[in-house]
């Protein structure tokens, strides 16, 4: 495991974050759907601003994250607990 998001569900929704992985920074931005119940997560490379991933965050579920150049996967998001936001980075 590299990390985990820094998220607090104590501080609502939407959440923006930036997070280092091997020394390249993403941006990281959370939103609730409060009438559906489920939390959405867009990630962004800062460096050129490129969207690679927006899904929907699913308990034990995993989101492998591409480089969409390449199509090599960059990290793998790993959502533990969606009620504590309990995201690994690995």
């Amino acid at each position: 495991m590299k990390g985990i998001l820094p998220v607090s569900v104590d501080n609502g929704f939407p959440q923006k974050k930036t997070v280092v992985v091997d020394n390249v920074s993403y941006s990281v931005f959370l939103q609730r759907n409060v009438t559906e119940g489920f939390v959405t997560i867009a990630l962004r490379r800062v460096s050129d601003g490129v969207l690679l991933s927006k899904s929907k965050l699913v308990e034990d579920g995993y989101l492998d994250v591409p480089d969409n150049a390449t199509g090599n996967i960059l990290f793998t998001l790993y959502c533990r607990n969606v009620s504590n936001m309990e995201v690994w980075i690995i």
